[in-house]
């Protein structure tokens, strides 16, 4: 009877242990990720072994690629933060395969990309976006706008690259340039345009209109060109300032009887327009 009921409990105690490791597996498994590691030509990974390695799910691992004697690094494939550096990191957020690719001394396989133009398009008044055309992958693109004798009016990164002129620039020759970088070596392109001339806009007509009880309603009622912000002033019979306002429209209450002279003044990229208009409040 005693043996029976030790052989029982050795039994419970196989079956607790058997139950608690799957479990365990069962729980590394859902919280885990797969992640293959591939190397091309000679050379190892630190941080993950060649093959396949188990980590936590949604954790960050270091990787480094180690060149063997008489190999460099070329670059990883595969999602990486940096697939052109040596030294850089994976999220594991997911089954996934990586590669380290590295390749001989002599025989490199950079292909160097080249510039090959610029597109550009005027979006508004003076301001415009160029886009540079190109061959390969730049690491990065910079830019330089240069006036008619060289000097530098301006610089900016990325592409495409917006830039509104100034004023005083307005039907004058530039030189945009496209400058990419690739492993230490530029390659550029030169685009000479001629900034559009804009017109001096011209307000030719106000409308005035009484509403009533010296209550007047002021109206640009024509004008040409692109005009940015328009305002008034109202000037009485003894040039004295008697309210200014903005807008198109405007209205103002008077006080008195008198002649008064409705100025509306125009701002543009190159400076203010006006037009005048007397009128007599009754």
């Amino acid at each position: 009877m005693r043996k029976r009921k030790i052989i029982l409990l050795l039994g419970l105690v196989i079956m607790l242990i058997a139950v608690t490791g799957c479990a365990r597996r069962t729980t590394g498994k859902v919280d885990g990720v797969e992640v293959r590691v591939e190397i091309e030509g000679e050379g190892r990974v630190a941080g993950l072994s060649e093959g396949y390695n188990y980590v936590q799910k949604g954790s960050v691992v270091s990787l480094r690629a180690i060149p063997a004697e008489g190999y460099e690094f070329y670059r990883w494939e595969g999602q990486v933060a940096e697939p052109k550096e040596s030294t850089t990191s994976l999220k594991a957020t997911r089954n996934t395969e990586i590669k380290a690719i590295f390749a001989k001394d002599v025989d490199l396989p950079i292909v160097y990309p080249e510039m090959k133009g610029i597109n550009k398009q005027r979006i508004d008044g003076l301001k415009y976006e160029f886009e540079a055309v190109y061959d390969g992958d730049f690491e990065s693109i910079t830019w330089k706008v240069l006036d008619s004798k060289g000097q530098v009016i301006t610089e900016g990164k990325g592409d495409p690259f917006t830039y509104e002129f100034r004023s005083k620039m307005s039907g004058k020759a530039v030189s945009v340039i496209a400058i990419g970088k690739f492993y230490g070596k530029e390659s550029s392109h030169t685009k000479t345009l001629t900034v559009k001339k804009l017109e001096r806009p011209e307000i030719s007509s106000i409308k005035i209109r009484d509403l009533g009880n010296k209550k007047l309603e002021f109206t640009v009622e024509e004008y040409s060109g692109k005009i940015d912000e328009f305002y008034w002033e109202i000037i009485s019979s003894s040039q004295r300032l008697i309210t200014v306002g903005k807008g198109k429209t405007f209205t103002h209450q008077f006080q008195e009887r008198d002649v008064i002279t409705a100025i509306s003044v125009g701002k543009y990229w190159g400076g203010e327009v006006s037009h005048s208009k007397a009128y007599e409040v009754k």
